[in-house]
């Protein structure tokens, strides 16, 4: 629905609906830019930023059944969609500057339509925004006067979810989340007629009704999606449209507030939580940290690289269609330059009069609920509190609340707010009862854990006698992959734009891909086999199928060999090689995929590139490859090498050449030779700063691959309390020692620290007087505290570590995940330890047996030393650093040992 911004265009708008209706009966549908689903023809766009924080990439756009979506009314809400979405279109033309103008926006149609947008620079979960607020959506909500009156009528929620790798989501729990209508796993199945309409259902026993006579006609006008498909469902969150508590949705979500009144951009952060907040015109303000999961409860998410906003609605308006969402833009915003405090906590949150016992750095409280109880929160009168839906200090439930989860928020001035979520006892034991175990949930369906693979993929246009799309490129894939999944996660990393038909399961084609080079210099022996039958391009910014010949389109390849299976049908292995070749003539017989059984005979005999494409993907991968290339000859070598690679009819004499050429670019050997460390000292406040620098060659670089020994000198004498913690950019944080501790080992004189690490940074000394009371007397207490430093081993309330006991393989399969500094999003009803085993899985420190775990087994010594010799191979990819000869226990392992055995390995591998 589009929102009207000033009464006196009232006129107008009857004029234009008057035209949609009669336009609507003749329309056709058209197909529309989208890539959520890909079972209808997908694209991608990418434009500049323009200075803002906005996104680099639509990611995924689905235009769900409803007055747009066969064509109807202003194109820039629909197939420009994409685009718009950018913040890229405006006026007439369409071709606007980014930041030009906001009001410009796609509509998500019904339920269930969306936008996913990706950002290369990764929007922080800051502590510098004013009132938490990470990023703002734009849509084009606004006020009847422009003064505030009635501002939320033409609000038409989306539900906003964020990711940190696109495949995970988490859904931004706005006022309503926890409001007993909200529906959090609504289903909307919408069905083609072949009439250019759609049907529907929805999984709460809801069909289509009889049409009424509104511009949708409801039931809608049919999607594209709907149109290739017989069927189409979508999943999401449903919010409860009440026309008589229109402006309910005090914050968290798309398309309800006012937007600014300048056409400009101006990402200035408005305080959600105040009451009567909408008539701030900054859009809707959104908090990451108010990101949970599937049951309601709290993540953890330090940043985030994706943002879905989805139609959370499915409510007619009659003559101004369906309630569909315009998003016009989502913006990160500006971060103060010092950190904003936290809201203190209240005196006191209490239920049916009983106080509830806060801790710091604790938000989740299990509480006994009733039917009849009050929620009470004791704080300062200018505080603004929130109780689930409602702005008031003290709610009195008259039913259990169904969601079985209370959401209390304070937020005072420019602070960022304190959240607190109380838990049914009874809802939680409930889902503790349904443990998932060596089982993996994605996509609602359950899969094996398995390690990733590596696979080494480019995108070439040599028969055009042109380069690459993409050049050789190793890329990371879950075990079990298909070709067309690997591309399309290529494809998507990179942004570059696609269009396929089938879809990523079944039948996958890709028709084109995203490229603008219009220059050809096509090989001789293809020239002249194409002869007068060669043609023009067909779209400037794409390269695919009828391009140049009736023949021409994209085929894939795999070790050297076209399969005679589709994309989508092909498992990759571990070490494949996937070239994805543009042909020109004969359905591939220009580039070696010829079939004589059909006709089609090879133009020539190429040679195997395979080698070749292996080493300049890994030397395209390293970190530091612009400092390698600077080394000795490596540049004139490697440009050379990719000359080879690129001239379609290389012989294989100048293939093996160019590969033995590179045996030694980018090796570890000449990276380490080439290296130089220095340890600089300098002073930020009352802080002594210790920084490293390295260079390869004479090239400055910060991330150098492989773990190089450092010495950080240390005025004085340590003690067994002293621990050196890394900082990064952050030279006047106020509290280091709760920052990463680092791992090392004191010189004998204690007055140097040597550490071993693979990037720069910087560092300060801090004092830890953490230890457990049960380890005085234990001969691995050492071992034990400089764990417990670290944050390998974590404290807990009975400030015991009981190292007489044994532990079992979910302990010390934790152990090691901590080890590695990785951080982990538990979700409600998982086991604790599940995150990390399927970490362990995945980095192949352990196997499954049967696909069980077997987490309350005992660990054997063997098993630790494999355990051990894993993770330093495969995590810190030591070879020759392994657990051999640091400690020998026969039988099972007592945790005590197990920390000896854990610190041990680390410290003899520096």
């Amino acid at each position: 629905m589009i929102k009207k911004y000033n009464p006196r265009i009232l006129f107008i708008w009857v004029l234009l609906l008057c035209f949609i209706i009669s336009s609507s009966l003749s329309s056709t549908a058209f197909c529309y830019a989208q890539t959520g689903d890909k079972s209808a023809e997908t694209t991608q766009t990418k434009t500049d930023k323009g200075g803002y924080h906005l996104p680099d990439a639509v990611s995924g756009y689905w235009l769900a059944p409803g007055q747009f979506s066969g064509g109807n009314f202003d194109k820039t809400l629909s197939y420009l969609g994409p685009l718009s979405l950018l913040g890229s279109c405006t006026g007439t033309q369409y071709q606007g500057k980014i930041g030009e103008s906001w009001q410009n926006g796609a509509s998500l149609g019904n339920f269930g339509g969306y936008v996913t947008y990706h950002f290369d620079d990764a929007i922080d979960n800051s502590d510098k925004n004013p009132y938490g607020i990470d990023f703002i959506v734009y849509g084009n909500s606004s006020a009847y006067n422009n003064d505030g009156r009635n501002s939320m009528a033409f609000a038409e929620p989306a539900q906003v979810w964020v990711s940190q790798d696109g495949e995970k989501w988490y859904a931004i729990a706005g006022s309503d989340h926890y409001k007993d209508s909200t529906i959090w796993d609504y289903e909307m199945t919408y069905y083609n007629t072949g009439k250019n309409i759609s049907n529907y259902t929805n999984n709460q026993g809801v069909t289509s009704p009889k049409p009424v006579s509104t511009v949708t006609s409801s039931p809608y006008t049919t999607s594209p999606a709907v149109q290739n498909n017989q069927k189409n469902t979508v999943k999401g969150i449903f919010l409860d449209y009440d026309d008589s508590k229109v402006g309910s949705w005090a914050f968290g979500y798309g398309d309800t507030h006012i937007n600014i009144f300048t056409d400009k951009f101006d990402v200035v952060q408005s305080n959600p939580y105040r009451e009567n907040q909408y008539k701030d015109p900054q859009g809707d303000p959104i908090d990451i940290s108010w990101a949970v999961d599937e049951n309601g409860l709290p993540v953890k998410l330090d940043k985030i690289s994706y943002v879905k906003v989805q139609n959370a609605v499915f409510k007619d308006a009659g003559s101004l269609g369906e309630k569909s969402p315009e998003i016009n833009a989502v913006i990160g915003t500006k971060s103060d330059k010092e950190v904003i405090h936290k809201t203190k906590a209240p005196k006191a949150i209490t239920v049916n009069d009983s106080k509830i016992l806060l801790q710091e750095d604790k938000n989740v409280y299990d509480v006994d609920m009733s039917s009849k109880m009050r929620i009470a929160v004791e704080t300062d009168s200018r505080t603004n509190v929130y109780i689930n839906e409602n702005y008031t200090s003290a709610v009195n439930f008259t039913s259990l609340p169904k969601k079985g989860i209370i959401r209390v928020i304070l937020q005072e001035g420019n602070c960022e707010p304190q959240i607190y979520y109380l838990v049914d006892k009874n809802i939680k034991e409930k889902l503790a009862k349904e443990p998932k175990v060596a089982t993996v949930s994605k996509n609602n369906e359950n899969e094996e854990l398995q390690p990733d693979i590596k696979v080494f993929m480019d995108l070439e246009k040599f028969s055009l006698g042109q380069g690459f799309i993409l050049e050789p490129y190793e890329i990371t894939v879950p075990k079990g992959s298909s070709a067309a999944d690997a591309l399309l996660k290529v494809l998507e990393k990179k942004s570059i734009p696609y269009k396929n038909t089938g879809s990523i399961k079944s039948q996958f084609y890709v028709s084109a891909i995203g490229d603008t080079e219009s220059n050809i210099n096509i090989p001789d022996y293809i020239k002249q086999a194409v002869g007068n039958s060669l043609t023009s391009r067909n779209d400037k910014n794409y390269l695919g199928e009828f391009d140049y010949s009736k023949w021409s389109g994209w085929m894939y390849c795999v070790n050297n060999t076209f399969p005679s299976k589709g994309s989508s049908d092909y498992e990759l292995s571990d070490g494949d090689v996937v070239r994805w070749q543009f042909s020109l003539y004969g359905y591939g017989s220009d580039i070696g995929a010829g079939d004589e059984k059909w006709g089609q005979k090879n133009l020539k005999e190429l040679g195997n590139k395979d080698a070749l494409i292996q080493k300049i993907a890994a030397i395209n991968n390293l970190s530091c490859r612009q400092a390698v290339l600077a080394l000795s000859d490596n540049k004139s070598k490697y440009d050379q090498a990719v000359e080879v690679l690129k001239k379609i009819d290389s012989s294989q004499s100048e293939i093996d050449n160019a590969v033995k050429a590179l045996e030694s670019v980018g090796t570890e050997k000449q990276i380490r030779d080439n290296l130089t460390l220095s340890v600089q000292k300098s002073e930020a406040g009352d802080k002594v700063i210790y920084s490293t620098h390295a260079k390869i060659g004479g090239t400055e670089v910060s991330d150098f691959i492989y773990p190089m020994t450092m010495n950080i000198p240390f005025s004085g004498k340590s003690t067994k309390d002293t621990m050196l913690c890394d900082i990064g950019n952050n030279l006047y944080i106020t509290n280091p020692e709760k920052k990463p501790v680092v791992f090392g080992k004191w010189n004998d004189q204690g007055n140097a620290f040597t550490i071993m690490d693979n990037k720069t940074s910087n560092y300060v000394f801090a004092t830890s007087k953490s230890s457990f009371s049960d380890t005085g007397k234990s001969s691995q207490q050492r071992y034990i505290n400089w764990l417990l430093q670290r944050n390998v081993i974590k404290e807990n309330k009975e400030q015991k570590y009981y190292p007489d006991k044994f532990i079992t393989r979910a302990e010390f399969v934790q152990m090691l995940a901590n080890l590695s500094g990785e951080t982990f999003f538990q979700q409600t009803g998982e086991p604790w330890y599940y995150q990390a085993e399927k970490w362990a899985v995945h980095e192949g420190i352990i196997t499954l047996d049967k696909n069980e775990f077997h987490p309350g087994a005992f660990v054997s010594g063997k098993e630790m030393k494999v355990m051990l010799d894993n993770y330093m191979l495969n995590i810190e990819k030591q070879k020759n650093k392994t657990a051999s000869g640091v400690i020998s226990v026969k039988g099972n392992v007592t945790r005590g040992q197990a920390a000896e055995a854990v610190a041990r390995t680390i410290e003899n591998s520096l």
